[in-house]
C-alpha cells in the first residue's frame, strides 16, 4: 500500500475522489470505529414448537474480533427473559417492546467518538448507522436488517459521504504531519515534541492489523487481518516510518502537500515542484 496515494489525492475534486475510491475502495470508517452492533430484537417461536403462541425474544449482535467481525444470534431464554404472548389474530411483526428494558437488551451501536481517538461512546442504532446506509428510508432506520460489517452485503449497501471521506483523510494527514522528523528529541521544541507524541497516539488507535493464518494450495500462509482500508494505509505509514522514511511538507509555496521520503535532503514532493521553485527563484533574482 502506497501512502503517497492518500497524501496526493485532491480533496477539492469530487471526480478525483470518485476515481480514487473506484481504485482503492471506501475507507471503512464505520468498521474502523464500531466494536459492537446490536440490531433490533425480533420475536420468534421456540425451536421445535411451530404452533406456540409464546414467542421468544431474539437479537442479532455483531462483534468485532481480532481477525474480523462475528455475528451472533442470541435468543433470550430464562425466567426473566422477555416473552410475547400472542392474542388471537395478533402477530409479532406489530409488537412494540415495552419501555425500560435492561441496557443489555436495547439496540445500540458501540463506537469511538471519532477516528484517531481512544474515547468510547454508545450511540443509538439509527443515529450511529443511518449515515452509512443512504438507501435506508428514515422510517426504516431502526428496523432495517443491517448486514455484518465487512461482509459482501455490507459493502453493497454501505456508503461514505464526501464530507466524512474528506474529514477522515484530512485527519490522517494531520496525524502524519505530527510525526515529522524532529530528532534529536532532547533538543526538539516542546510543542513539536507534544505534537509528535500526540501523532503517535493517534496512529496507535488506527493501527489495528492482526496476524492471521491463511490456507494456501500447498500449506499455511501468513496473512494480515485489517479492520478497514484506513488501517491498511496506517500500517503502510508505520512501516515507512520505522523503515527510515521521513514525513516532509513540500517547500514549494503553491503546493505544501505532505510526502514521505527516505532521502534526507529531499524537500520537494516531486521533480515538477522542485523545478518550478528553482525557476521562480531565478525570476526573483
Amino acid at each position: 500500500m502506497d501512502v503517497d496515494a492518500i497524501l496526493k489525492l485532491d480533496l477539492n475534486s469530487e471526480d478525483e475522489i470518485l476515481k480514487w475510491c473506484a481504485k482503492y475502495g471506501l475507507l471503512g470508517i464505520l468498521p474502523e470505529q464500531a466494536s459492537l452492533i446490536r440490531l433490533p430484537a425480533r420475536y420468534e417461536v421456540p425451536p421445535g414448537l411451530p404452533d406456540s403462541r409464546t414467542l421468544l425474544r431474539a437479537q442479532v449482535v455483531y462483534v468485532k474480533t481480532h481477525i474480523g467481525w462475528k455475528g451472533v444470534d442470541k435468543t433470550s431464554i430464562g425466567p426473566k427473559s422477555p416473552v410475547l404472548e400472542l392474542e388471537p389474530g395478533e402477530t409479532a411483526e406489530k409488537y412494540v417492546e415495552p419501555a425500560g428494558l435492561p441496557a443489555s437488551l436495547e439496540a445500540s451501536v458501540l463506537t469511538t467518538s471519532a477516528l484517531f481517538s481512544e474515547e468510547i461512546i454508545e450511540r443509538g442504532l439509527a443515529e450511529g448507522l443511518s449515515m452509512y446506509f443512504p438507501d435506508v428510508a428514515d422510517d426504516d432506520r431502526l428496523s432495517h436488517d443491517y448486514p455484518m460489517p465487512l461482509s459482501d452485503r455490507f459493502w453493497f449497501e454501505y456508503g461514505e459521504s464526501l464530507e466524512h471521506f474528506r474529514s477522515s483523510v484530512t485527519q490522517f494527514r494531520t496525524m502524519l504531519e505530527n510525526l515529522k522528523d524532529i530528532w534529536p528529541l532532547d533538543s526538539a521544541p516542546e510543542e513539536a515534541l507534544r505534537n509528535l507524541v500526540f501523532g503517535r497516539n493517534q496512529l496507535h488507535t488506527i493501527l489495528s492489523p492482526r496476524p492471521a493464518l491463511g490456507l494456501g494450495v500447498d500449506g499455511f500462509e501468513s496473512k494480515w487481518a485489517f479492520s478497514s482500508l484506513l488501517a491498511m494505509f496506517t500500517l503502510a505509514a508505520h512501516m515507512s516510518l520505522v523503515g527510515g522514511e521521513t514525513v516532509r511538507q513540500c517547500k514549494r509555496p503553491r503546493c505544501r502537500r505532505l510526502f514521505m521520503t527516505p532521502v534526507k535532503t529531499k524537500w520537494y514532493c516531486s521533480e515538477r515542484c522542485r523545478r518550478s521553485e528553482e525557476m521562480a527563484r531565478a525570476r526573483r533574482k
